[in-house]
């Protein structure tokens, strides 16, 4: 590290002048710890707030539990404002993952489940009706997005395929009685 940086370093810790941070310097014969030191001495630097002295890293009690402090701080951020980060989640659940209607394979229509559930919330009985007979005629349904929804895609399957049997039984008994 040549002078201008270790001058550079001094003032951003010291907040004093570049000739006052030079001066140390010059007067601790380049050592930065020596530089700050005889700025603290002549008033123009704040000694640190804490101070751990030690070569032992065991002996640093302010690092000995850094894993806990980070785990507690973390637990502390989520609990904060735990009906926003609440509203966040679902917001983000909401709007990352889609409501897929397919067909033979194809796809149909792809929207944002947010988008579907206010559909269904406004045309409760309409989209529940439509949702029904859509699938007697072979239309199925998945969700797909960033949170994993296999278990629900499966009901989802489950449901097609009940209504598609059921579909063919009725296809079956309308041609008999023809």
């Amino acid at each position: 590290m040549n002078d201008f940086e270790k001058i550079e370093k001094i003032r951003q810790h010291a907040d004093v002048t570049f000739e006052e941070a030079k001066e140390a310097l010059e007067a601790s014969g380049g050592d930065l710890l020596d530089a700050m030191i005889y700025l603290e001495q002549q008033g123009k630097a704040k000694a640190p707030s804490q101070s751990v002295h030690s070569t032992k890293y065991e002996e640093q009690t302010a690092y000995s539990d850094v894993e806990e402090t980070i785990k507690r701080t973390t637990a502390k951020q989520e609990n904060e404002g735990g009906f926003k980060n609440t509203l966040k989640r679902i917001w983000r659940f909401f709007t990352r993952n889609y409501f897929v209607v397919s067909r033979s394979g194809d796809e149909l229509l792809v929207m944002p489940l947010l988008v579907a559930v206010i559909i269904i919330l406004c045309f409760f009985y309409v989209s529940i009706i439509a949702l029904i007979v859509l699938l007697f005629f072979g239309f199925r349904y998945s969700f797909r997005g960033k949170n994993n929804m296999d278990s629900v895609n499966e009901t989802m399957d489950k449901a097609a395929g009940a209504a598609s049997q059921f579909a063919d039984k009725m296809k079956d008994e309308i041609n008999k009685n023809r």
